[in-house]
């Protein structure tokens, strides 16, 4: 019974995840107001890791782009999707939102955004997998992790709100 509440919980969480990562990724983490000042021209970059202005600046995006990332791989293991089903479906959703960000004219349409999202989905599959090795177990090792995720996403959601509410 525990483990279908964990479940429950879990697929709570990752909707809620979801939600956010579509307002990170779409909506560059702006408020509704600003909405209007989303749109900019069009890019497409085929080529990983290759940008048009110098790089250091660019190595802090490339990482967030695979811890945002993270959490997916992890949710997909605790749902019990298999490995590759979770790290293909992490490429899938971040393939809708580079296209998204390309046809909405809302953002650059960026490969190093994809790879580096599929492979913060894949690192969380992983760590998972690390941790159900040493936790030698699953149902606990659950709890524990919604519990973590819980109140991550509960210290986002208050950081969010006060960066909203300080820049209406």
């Amino acid at each position: 019974m525990e483990s279908k509440k964990t479940r429950i919980f879990t697929v709570v969480l990752f909707t809620i995840y979801l939600l956010i990562l579509i307002w990170i990724v779409l909506f560059k983490a702006s408020a509704p107001a600003e909405f209007r000042y989303l749109v900019c021209e069009r890019t497409l970059n085929f080529v990983p890791f290759h940008y048009k202005t110098e790089v250091s600046s660019h190595l802090e995006e490339v990482v967030l782009n695979a811890l945002v990332f993270l959490p997916f791989g992890l949710y997909g293991a605790m749902l019990r999707w298999k490995a590759w089903k979770t790290i293909l479906l992490g490429f899938g959703v971040s393939l809708i939102f580079e296209a998204l960000q390309y046809v909405l004219s809302i953002g650059a349409a960026d490969v190093t955004d994809l790879l580096m999202n599929t492979a913060g989905a894949a690192a969380g599959v992983c760590l998972y997998l690390l941790l159900r090795r040493i936790c030698r177990g699953t149902d606990r090792l659950d709890r524990v992790l919604n519990v973590v995720m819980c109140a991550g996403t509960g210290l986002f959601l208050i950081a969010a709100a006060v960066l909203l509410i300080a820049n209406a």
